[in-house]
């Protein structure tokens, strides 16, 4: 691909999110662990930045974003 889109969300609207969706499995996912989660995804797309041709774009997504937004981002 040209572009790794990363649609990012902090730890805190994860857990919002979780809730929300009140699953039973996810009941006991501590918000440290979204946390770290979210970070482990930081040095991955940094790596991938680094030493791949790829272009990461980062994007906050506490809020979704139209398509045309994305692709505006893009260009």
């Amino acid at each position: 691909p040209d572009y790794l889109v990363f649609l990012d969300i902090t730890a805190a609207e994860a857990e919002r999110r979780k809730n929300e969706r009140a699953r039973t499995e996810e009941e006991k996912v501590p918000r440290s662990y979204l946390h770290r989660l979210r970070l482990g995804y930081y040095f991955l797309l940094c790596y991938l930045a680094k030493h791949t041709e790829y272009r990461v774009l980062l994007l906050r997504n506490d809020k979704w974003h139209q398509p045309e937004y994305v692709l505006r981002r893009i260009a």
